[in-house]
Formats: C-alpha cells, sequence, structure tokens
C-alpha cells in the first residue's frame, strides 16, 4: 500500500488537480449569470455549442495522449533522457494534429450554413484548443508535480475571466467570450511548456522521425478511439439536441449540463489523480490494487452520493443562481442529470484498471458502444422530447458504459477483475 510520502503526494496532486479542474469548469460556472444577463440566453447557447465542437477537437488532438503519456512519464520518470524523449515526441505530435484539426475546422465552418453563420466565432474558438494542445497536464500528472503548473493555469485563467466581466457587454461581445477563454487557455500552456523545459533534468529538442510518429499514432489509435467516444456520448448531446431546437432551449439544456459536468469534474480529478499510483500498483500487485480501491472508494462515494442528493434536492435554487431567473425546464433536466456522475464514478475503477493492464481493445469496445447507443437514443428521444429526451439518453448511456466495463473485466481478463 503507500507509504506516508506516497499518502502526501497523492493528496497533493488529488488537490492541484482539483484546482485546475475547477478553474476550468468554475469559473464558466461563475460567468454564467453574467453572460445570461449581458449576451442573453440565445447567444449563450451559441456559445455552448462552439464550445462543444471544441471539445471534440480538443480530443482529436489529445489522441489519447493524457492517457498513453501519463503512463509513459509514470514509470519512466527517474530516466532523463527516456523523459525528455517522451516529453519531445507528445508536444511535436499534438501540433502537427492540431494544425490538421484548424484545417477541417475551417472546412466545416465554411460549408456547413448552421457554423458558417458563426464562422468567425469557430475561428476564434479554435484558440482554446490550441491552448489545451500546449498545456502538457499529462508531464507533470506522470511526474506527480502538478504543484507549479497550478498556480500558473489558476491566474491566466482568472485574469482572462475578469477581463470578460469587463469587455463583454452585450450580445454581439460574445466572440470576445470565446477569445478571452482561448487567450487564458493559450497564456497557461505557454507558461505550461516553459515550466516543464525547467523540470527536465536534460533538455533538448528534438523532432521525432516520422517512423515514430506513426508508431505513435498507431499505437494510441484505441485510446483515441476510447477517448472519442467518451466525448461523443458526452458532448455530442448538445449537437445532435441543435438539429432539434432553437437557441434559446439550447442555452436552457445548456445550463443544467454545464452544471452536471462541473459535478463531474470532481471524478475527473479524482481519476488523474490517482491513475499514476494505480499504473505503479499494477506493475507491483494485483491484491495491493484492490486494496487500494477499496480503501479509496467506498468512503468517496458515500459523501458523492450526499453532494448529488443536495442538488437534487437544491436544484430550483441552483438555476437561479446561474440564469438569474427561475426556469423550470432548466431545474428539471438539472434533476435527471445529477446522478449520472455518480454512476460514472462506479466505472473508475474498471477502466483505469484495464488501461493499467494495457487492455486498450477491452476498454475502446465499450466506450465505442456506448457511443454509438447514445447517438441512436439521442436522435430518436430528443427528436421526440427535445432536451427531456437528450438527458434520458444520457442516462442509459452512462449506466450501459459502468455495466460493460466491470463485466468486461471480470469476464475477459479474469485475473485482473476487482471483485472475487
Amino acid at each position: 500500500m503507500l507509504s506516508a510520502s506516497g499518502r502526501k503526494t497523492l493528496i497533493q496532486n488529488f488537490l492541484a488537480l482539483a484546482i485546475i479542474q475547477g478553474t476550468n469548469f468554475l469559473l464558466p460556472l461563475i460567468l454564467m449569470p453574467y453572460l445570461n444577463s449581458s449576451i442573453g440566453i440565445d447567444k449563450f447557447g451559441v456559445v455552448s455549442l462552439i464550445q462543444t465542437v471544441m471539445i471534440f477537437l480538443g480530443t482529436f488532438t489529445d489522441f489519447g495522449f493524457n492517457l498513453s503519456a501519463t503512463r509513459e512519464i509514470s514509470i519512466h520518470k527517474n530516466d532523463a533522457e527516456r523523459t525528455t524523449f517522451i516529453f519531445n515526441k507528445v508536444i511535436i505530435i499534438k501540433l502537427l494534429l492540431c494544425l490538421v484539426a484548424f484545417v477541417v475546422l475551417v472546412i466545416i465552418a465554411l460549408v456547413v450554413p448552421k457554423f458558417y453563420k458563426d464562422f468567425w466565432g469557430y475561428i476564434l474558438g479554435f484558440s482554446i484548443v490550441l491552448g489545451q494542445v500546449l498545456l502538457p497536464v499529462w508531464f507533470f500528472q506522470g511526474l506527480e508535480k502538478m504543484k507549479y503548473l497550478t498556480y500558473l493555469n489558476v491566474i491566466a485563467k482568472i485574469v482572462f475571466t475578469i477581463l470578460i466581466f469587463i469587455f463583454v457587454k452585450e450580445p454581439n461581445d460574445y466572440l470576445l467570450v470565446l477569445l478571452f477563454f482561448g487567450l487564458g487557455n493559450i497564456v497557461s500552456g505557454i507558461l505550461g511548456i516553459w515550466l516543464a523545459y525547467k523540470q527536465l533534468e536534460k533538455p533538448s529538442f528534438q523532432f521525432p522521425s516520422k517512423a515514430i510518429i506513426q508508431k505513435e499514432l498507431k499505437d494510441g489509435w484505441h485510446l483515441f478511439v476510447a477517448n472519442f467516444s467518451i466525448m461523443s456520448y458526452i458532448h455530442s448531446n448538445l449537437l445532435i439536441l441543435s438539429l432539434f431546437a432553437n437557441d434559446y432551449l439550447l442555452g436552457i439544456y445548456s445550463i443544467a449540463e454545464k452544471t452536471s459536468l462541473a459535478m463531474r469534474q470532481i471524478l475527473v480529478v479524482l481519476s488523474q489523480a490517482i491513475y499514476p499510483k494505480v499504473c505503479q500498483f499494477a506493475q507491483e500487485s494485483h491484491q495491493n490494487l484492490r486494496a487500494f480501491y477499496k480503501k479509496l472508494f467506498i468512503p468517496f462515494f458515500g459523501l458523492y452520493f450526499l453532494f448529488s442528493c443536495s442538488v437534487f434536492i437544491f436544484a430550483d435554487f441552483t438555476v437561479f443562481i446561474l440564469a438569474k431567473k427561475y426556469i423550470p425546464e432548466a431545474a428539471h433536466l438539472l434533476r435527471l442529470l445529477c446522478f449520472t456522475p455518480l454512476i460514472v464514478g462506479f466505472n473508475i475503477p474498471a477502466y483505469q484498471t484495464l488501461l493499467a493492464y494495457e487492455h486498450q481493445k477491452s476498454y475502446m469496445l465499450i466506450l465505442s458502444l456506448g457511443s454509438l447507443l447514445n447517438v441512436f437514443l439521442n436522435l430518436g428521444l430528443s427528436w421526440v422530447f427535445q432536451a427531456h429526451g437528450t438527458a434520458i439518453s444520457i442516462i442509459i448511456t452512462e449506466i450501459f458504459i459502468t455495466v460493460g466495463l466491470h463485466l468486461i473485466l471480470h469476464k475477459k481478463h479474469p485475473k485482473e477483475r476487482l471483485f472475487v
């Protein structure tokens, strides 16, 4: 099990990741009441849709490195030359993928009428993706040294959030919202790159060969498909709903969805903080890995259940705070969605165990099936029930994925199963 120093490191990295993810999602929540009153719910829906497209492009540029590179760094962190090699190849490949993503975005924004009407919004919004590419969270996560990156990230994000409060005053200023969000990401990313080079014992720059790039893309394919599937069933909901609903309804749904996603960030932080330790335990002893999960997750899920219940009870008040008025439809949607993060939490031990033992194909299979299920359910249910149908499809999908991950781990990989 973890030593005293190991527990201290885990707690420090959990808190650091919590601050980063909390900043990424709490600042938009803090901004939500102001944006709903300044640019209006319609333009808030447009901004939310553009941000959703950027999430998909960001997932493409990440290509699973948030997991694979973190694992590599955590295993080889005592090898200075290997660590530098990993850092260089990942940053270069992500930048190349970023270029591809930008070309694709420009083509889509010129061809698709719904995107073309907000062409410059999508172009400015791409700065969010570029900032995400530059920020090497995976590097510091693997080293288990998140402290200084956290300070830089938070300061940059807060500064650009303040700029939104200063300069965004009317509906046409929605472009500035996207620009300031993106600039916050880019500044954080540049500072993160600088800090990473200071951490390297043998800093150097070497462009990876074509063979290395091809190998990384081939090896990371399964993780990319799995991650893209996750983003599809989490974030395609707003895109699909936009086929059947106007901007105002998109704005109402976004209030509930963004609150649910903010709740979900607690789970993201937890999984990111423990993943390096999970990989190390998988190398040492599966029995210790089981004991680690048991000691950590039983009290965590109890507290998280109480948290979800409180959001359910105070849904009307939460929506009033975020929208500056009572919107019964948004409160009802939030009550439908507020327990989905809890369902997601139950799949963390299963998916991390699959990845720690390099069973990426099994992980990809369940996530891909879940993504397809969500798309088909969403198309049918949102067509009939609009936003409520979207929420119901999310619940069904999350249950399917959580059960599926545990079943495939138990049945296909019995040596690594978590339950006897």
